[in-house]
């Protein structure tokens, strides 16, 4: 295989390592087999005689449910181990690979916590949607790093979220809470009101919020610490949602701490009228099957 270098800034600051890690074609697109040679000197894995390829797919934070890992079995070359992996037709961006001794798997070269990059690129030789924030969601949405007993960057993660967001503002629901998370992860110095003012914004711009961007508003706040706001964000849940898990959680709660027998029992049976299908109802249900007990009330 040629040393060719895939010379884009963009994936340069991506953090692939040219002299470690080279593949051809160097704009591979959805379905194309991609060579790639491997070049342990210098890493964790210079002495190592048995190396391995484990690899992730990655897209938007939506199909990463699909990330499973996967081993790749590499040829020694000389000094070097070759192999060869297929992109798959949908659903990616790229993919990251990190390599290891298959028999002591916590000798592993992580690129120095990068791991290493095949973005996914369009006929045009441009990268994907995706092509950065995917790499963050690996770190922030699956546990391939875990396996090797290793956690993300921080620092790393928010920045290929920024480096995504530049490129692609467009992109913004679908990343706006996994970057916010991040940047209460990393604790940076005034995190707090950067974050604030994000999920303010990101709110504002929306014309209607979903209960679900309100839910995860509210535990961004929580997360740090800001309980005030997450509970007046958890009451604006209820007026979006009458009928909605809060809701539901609110009517169980008034269930459980009514003390007059005949109206706890009344509340009851108007829940789960209303909620049949309740997340909270299986236990409301056994705790009144006791009071029947207790109120001597064996009939009902």
């Amino acid at each position: 295989m040629k040393n060719l270098a895939f010379f884009s800034p963009l994936l340069l600051l991506a953090g692939i390592s040219q002299a470690q890690f080279r593949y051809l074609p160097v704009a591979p697109q959805v379905g194309q087999a991609v060579s790639f040679t491997y070049s342990p000197q210098g890493t964790p894995l210079a002495t190592d005689s048995l190396i391995e390829a484990r690899f992730v797919r990655y897209g938007a934070p939506a199909v990463m449910s699909l990330s499973q890992p996967r081993g790749l079995t590499l040829v020694r070359q000389g000094r070097d181990y070759v192999g060869q992996l297929t992109i798959p037709n949908n659903n990616v961006s790229g993919m990251l690979l990190l390599f290891r001794n298959p028999q002591q798997t916590r000798r592993v070269d992580l690129n120095r916590g990068m791991l290493y990059a095949v973005p996914v690129c369009d006929e045009k030789g441009c990268p994907l949607p995706h092509a950065l924030g995917g790499q963050a969601s690996v770190f922030t949405r699956s546990h391939f790093l875990y396996e090797s007993d290793a956690r993300p960057d921080p620092s790393r993660v928010v920045q290929l979220y920024e480096l995504e967001l530049a490129e692609h503002p467009d992109l913004r629901p679908l990343y706006w809470s996994d970057y916010l998370a991040a940047l209460v992860k990393q604790q940076k110095p005034g995190y707090g009101p950067k974050v604030d003012a994000g999920i303010r914004s990101y709110l504002a711009s929306r014309p209607k919020p979903t209960v679900a961007e309100l839910t995860t508003a509210a535990q961004l706040y929580e997360s740090m610490g800001d309980f005030t706001k997450a509970n007046a964000l958890r009451e604006r849940q209820k007026t979006a949602d009458p009928a909605g898990s809060m809701a539901q959680k609110d009517r169980s709660m008034a269930v459980r701490n009514q003390t007059d027998w005949t109206q706890k029992k009344t509340l009851y049976q108007a829940f789960a009228k209303e909620f049949p299908t309740s997340s909270y109802l299986p236990a409301l249900s056994v705790m009144m099957t006791d009071g029947y007990y207790k109120n001597n009330d064996i009939r009902g």
